[in-house]
């Protein structure tokens, strides 16, 4: 007896996927920006995680007595997070009221006077 003769399945044409919420640009506030030392305020939230580790890092925080995941945190990472343990794996739970999703904005369309019909249209991208 000869086995069944198995036929591949046909593809399914690919889908097209978002960038991951990880790598998409991030609008930052102004404490979390002067807690980085940056002055752009559009950073991914994977750029934000790996400054904040770095800082962890440097500052070589102690891990907490009670458990080992956690770290204490210094004067001023308490005052930007607001806890005094931090879980590295959970640290973008308490960076999330420092991070916004990052739109553009629409740049204001100037008034025009009927008066002058000698300029031309301005056009933009906004419209």
């Amino acid at each position: 007896e000869e086995a069944p003769v198995r036929r591949a399945k046909p593809k399914k044409a690919a889908k097209k996927r978002a960038a991951p919420t990880s790598r998409t640009e991030t609008a930052l506030s102004e404490e979390l920006m002067a807690f980085l030392g940056t002055d752009d305020p559009t950073l991914t939230r994977q750029e934000v995680t790996k400054r904040m580790n770095a800082y962890i890092k440097e500052k070589e925080l102690p891990k907490s007595t009670m458990d080992k995941r956690k770290y204490v945190c210094d004067a001023a990472l308490q005052e930007l997070l607001g806890v005094k343990n931090v879980n590295v794996f959970g640290i973008n739970k308490h960076l999330t009221k420092h991070i916004k999703k990052y739109t553009i904005t629409e740049a204001p369309i100037p008034d025009s006077d009927e008066d002058e019909e000698d300029e031309e249209p301005v056009d933009t991208p906004f419209r």
